[in-house]
Formats: C-alpha cells, structure tokens, sequence
C-alpha cells in the first residue's frame, strides 16, 4: 500500500472524482428527453456536459452498484439482490473496490447514500470497504422519513432463531447451569437502516426526508474537503483530491416525497397522491439536490477540476411512475428501456471541446472503476486487482473510457456488453436439480429454491449486446413488472424456458437502427443470430454465481444489539484491509 501511495503522490493536480447514481431513472424521465418532467439542473449539466447515449447497466439494482463499485461485469460479479441476511450479499470482500484503491492512492474518499453492496461484516460496509466517511443505508430501499424498513425474508429468519433456540436449549439441557442468551423467536423486527461510519447514525434517523439528510451530508464533504485543501494550500502542501460515490434514494419505492415538489411543476402528471405526480416530485427533489451538490462544487472552486458522473442504476419501474418512453421496457428487463441509463458526465476537467456534445458510443457500468484509476495517475500494474486474482476471483473487465469522454479517440474500446446470462445447469451450489432455481412466479422472479424461497432471484431473461447487434433471449418485461403484456424470447435454456415458432431462438434486434427494439431481425439474419447464440453460451460458462448464503440470525441478534438499527453482525477478516 505505501508504494502504491508513494507511486501517485508526485502526480500534480490529480482531479476530484464523483459517481453519482439515481434509483429507478428512467430514460425519458429527464426534462431534456420530456418537458412534462421538471429537472433544471440536471438538464443544465447535461447540457453543459457530455450526454451518454449508450450507457448501459444492469436491469436492477444491487447488481450495476457492484458492477460500478468492483470493475466487473454483472455477470462476473453479482446478479442478484440478495437478502442483507446473507453473509455472501452484494460485493464479495475479496472483490477490490477503486474506492480502495483510491484511498491507497492518497484520495480522500467519502461515501453517501445507497449502498446495496453488502452488509454482513464490518469489513463488508463502506467504511470497510476504503470510504473515509459514510452516511447512508445498507439495503435496497426503506422508509424516506423514518429510514426503518422490514428484513427481506422475516419469516425465514424467525425459523432459523426458533431452530437456533431449540438447539441451544437441548445444549442447556445437557449442561445444567449453561447460560441461553438467544432473542426471543419473533425478534427481527423493522429497524432502523442508517449508517455513519462504523456504527449507527442514531441522531439522524427519523429527523429529516433521507434526501434532506444524504444531499446535506454531501454538502458537507465538499465544503469539509475544500476548507482541508485550503489549508494545504497555505501550508504549501500537496492538496489531496477527492472520491465521492453519491447514490440518492430517490425515486426507489415506497413513493415519497416533502410538500411543494410535485406541484405546480409536476402537475401535469396527474392528481396529486397518484404514483405518476409523487414520482415526479422525487425527481424534482432530486434534480433540487444535485443543484446543491453542484453550488457547493462552483463555490468551493472544486467544480474547476471534477469529473462527475451521473448515471440511473437501471431503467424506470413502470409500475412506480416512471417512463421509459419511446424505449421498450423497464426495470426487471434485458431491453433497452431496462438497461439504457440516462447518464451524463459534466464538470470542469470534461475538454470544452466535448461540452455541450452527446456521446453515442458504448459505455458499460463496470468501466469506470478503470477510467477514474487512470484519472487518479494509477498504473496498470497499480490498477489490477491483486486481492480478487489471490482468490480465484474474476478479474476486471473494465475498460478505460477517458479517451472517448474527452475525445481523443473518436471510438469506444467497449465493443460488447453482455447484460445479463443465466449459470449453466449444475453451476450454482445449492440450486435445485435442473440448475436453475425454481420459478417463484410466472414472470420470471426466481427464488433459491422450495426451502430457501426469498433469498434472491434472478429475472429469467438474457442478453447480449454485440457491435449494433443486441441478442435478448427469455421472459422480457416490456409493460410494468406484474404486467401480463411482456416479450417471449426463447432458446428453451435458463430459468423459465419457453420458445415459439417466431423467436425459436431469441430475438436479434439492431439497436442502432431500431432503438426501440420494434423489428426482430432473427429470421432475416441467421448468421448474426448464431454468432450471438453462441457467444451467449461462451458467457454463460463464465457467469460468477456463488451461494450468497442462508438467512443468518445473526442479522436479528445485530439489530437488536445495535438499539434497533440495522448492523453487520461479522467480524472482519484478519489483516483487514488488504490492498494487493
């Protein structure tokens, strides 16, 4: 670690490096693509920015967080939105970070929001993970005003403290005088889910919209940073640079929002209290709050050499409000409405050249890790991740995009994307006999299996994204999630197996000149179809899906000792924090 420090610390100037993620954005959820959508400041930065066409993430959530976070591939490093319950949830430890790498390079690191990356170990949270400081909540959403929300699977874990309690009860039993300190059976109640550094933010929940409380905290590690690289300056020191991962809760369910910010703006999106009008009062507040973040940025003079990103974690959820329109599908789906981001890049390192243009080259989630190490002056050797090789994990499959972004290269290294593919039959411990975990619903969420139902879930449908080609294989939600109205397409493999005499063996769509994904070009390109089928199964092969775990009641015993906040309830490993 102290080579690597003392590698980037001649750099001069390294520039402050922001990722900010958006729940449930959808692509014409943005006033530029809609003016029935009241988001000025966010327009403003896209405008004086570079718009990213082709950005594109996974259908959901905690799986593009880890692919942001770890430099992988969903596919090579997390599919699923586990339950927090489970040890092996979100970001396996011995995946790397940048924003460890980051922090051994000198950065000042701070972490808000969302973190849907993992929870079990001390090790496993942000603080654990190289964020100097962190405000935010463990799991996938909870409620705005009293950041409480349930476990994932309660009843599972009551059965797993009832089996628990017996055992030690016959232990007890055994050896008279032996003494049972077990919750009570029904323990796991909803908590508190808010977290600052390495315990509970117990003078912060319940006193403010989480918003108001994740874009203050924000605030405050610009104008915190700025006053430190102040000093340093008068000092004549090095002025240390800054990393920030921003990820607003806005505008995941449950559907809130404080008073004036879906109306008069948002009005024409229906009756107040109907999901359409609250949902674009949530991005209203959020659009409020990146105009926050920004005047803190400009004020401070930290704006001048920033680099900030601004991307969705996947498409709208239809059924909560949001718009994907005229893209087809939305979160939970393989098609472009699902996986599609509306992202952006502003601040001042982006060229003046490149400001005010759009970007229509690929992009994927994963490549930033990449492309902010090279920013921050790290090395190849510097940038390959030791600790997961170590392992036997997948290594990174980023790819450094800063040579697009700025435009010095007028093509973009990311040719192809895989966005999702199911593991062969037999490849995930603990499935069920086919390999694949049994469908909980027609629709293609996917439990474990019978005994283990609500630990995680796939969404049945594939793709591929190849050149302008995009195979998309599987149940496809193209209406809201529970909708009945959904694409088939199918090569009879994976979860929830189907095929029809017009997609035998999938859907080919040309995206660049289909966008919406209107004309299956399957029967009239066969061999693009079986070039795209087979490096589907290659991919398939490769796909990373370990056990995430059983429901642990230790999750409960941690609650419960935390003074009913939400906590890991894992030591961290020995010699933790390794940098390799």
């Amino acid at each position: 670690m102290l080579s690597l420090a003392l590698a980037v610390v001649a750099t001069a100037a390294r520039p402050n490096l922001i990722m900010v993620v958006a729940d449930d954005f959808g692509w014409n959820d943005l006033g530029l693509r809609n003016p029935d959508m009241h988001t000025p400041h966010m327009d403003a930065m896209a405008r004086e920015g570079l718009l990213l066409e082709r950005h594109y993430v996974f259908k959901f959530c905690s799986p593009t967080r880890s692919s942001l976070l770890s430099g992988r591939l969903p596919v090579h490093v997390n599919q699923e939105n586990s339950a927090t319950e489970q040890r092996g949830a979100g970001v396996l430890l011995n995946f790397t970070m940048w924003s460890e790498k980051l922090k051994a390079a000198g950065y000042a690191t701070a972490q808000v929001g969302k973190w849907h990356a993992g929870q079990a170990s001390v090790a496993s949270v942000p603080a654990g993970r190289g964020f100097d400081s962190s405000l935010g909540f463990f799991n996938y959403g909870e409620d705005h005003y009293t950041q409480v929300r349930g476990g994932q699977s309660r009843r599972r874990l009551r059965e797993a403290l009832e089996q628990q309690q017996q055992q030690q009860q016959q232990q007890q039993q055994q050896q008279p005088g032996g003494d049972l300190r077990w919750p009570d059976p029904g323990a796991c109640p909803p908590a508190v889910d808010l977290w600052q550094g390495t315990g509970p933010a117990s003078s912060k929940n319940g006193t403010a919209y989480g918003g108001y409380l994740f874009a203050a905290e924000a605030v405050r590690v610009i104008e915190s940073h700025a006053a430190k690289q102040q000093q340093q300056q008068q000092q004549q020191q090095q002025q240390q640079p800054l990393a920030m991962y921003l990820a607003w809760q806005e505008c995941h369910a449950p559907l809130q929002v404080p008073d004036g910010f879906d109306a008069p703006s948002c009005a024409k999106q229906g009756a107040a209290g109907t999901k359409a009008r609250t949902y674009c009062g949530m991005t209203s507040f959020m659009d409020a709050a990146m105009g926050n973040l920004t005047a803190a940025l400009r004020r401070t003079g930290l704006w001048n050499n920033t680099l900030l990103l601004f991307t969705a974690d996947n498409g709208g959820w239809l059924d909560m409000g949001g718009s994907n329109a005229p893209l087809q599908g939305g979160k939970f789906s393989d098609l472009e409405g699902g996986t599609r981001a509306t992202a952006f890049v502003a601040g001042g390192l982006l060229p003046a050249a490149r400001r005010g243009a759009t970007e229509r080259g690929y992009v994927a989630a994963c490549d930033w890790y990449a492309t902010f190490l090279r920013l921050a002056g790290l090395t190849d050797a510097q940038i390959v991740d030791r600790r997961a090789a170590a392992a036997g994990l997948p290594p990174l499959d980023s790819l450094d995009v800063w040579p697009l972004l700025s435009g010095a290269n007028g093509t973009s290294p990311r040719v192809e994307i895989p966005l999702s593919a199911n593991p062969p039959p037999g490849n995930y411990s603990g499935s069920s006999s086919s390999g694949f975990r049994a469908g909980s619903r027609g629709g293609g969420f996917l439990a474990v299996d019978a005994g283990e139902a609500g630990l995680g879930y796939y969404v049945g449908g594939e793709a591929l994204i190849s050149g302008p080609w995009k195979l998309v294989t599987g149940i496809q939600h193209s209406g809201a999630h529970d909708d009945a109205n959904f694409t088939v397409c199918g090569d009879g493999v994976g979860p929830d197996p189907v095929s029809n005499a017009s997609n035998p063996g999938g859907c080919l769509f040309h995206i660049m000149d289909d966008p919406t994904e209107a004309h299956d070009q399957a029967a009239a390109q066969p061999a693009v179809m079986n070039r795209l089928l087979k490096r589907q199964h290659e991919i398939r092969a490769g796909v990373f899906a370990p056990h995430r775990g059983l429901l642990e009641p230790g999750a409960c015993v941690a609650n419960n000792a935390s003074g009913g906040f939400w906590a890991p309830w894992l030591p961290a490993p020995p010699g933790w924090p390794t940098f390799l």
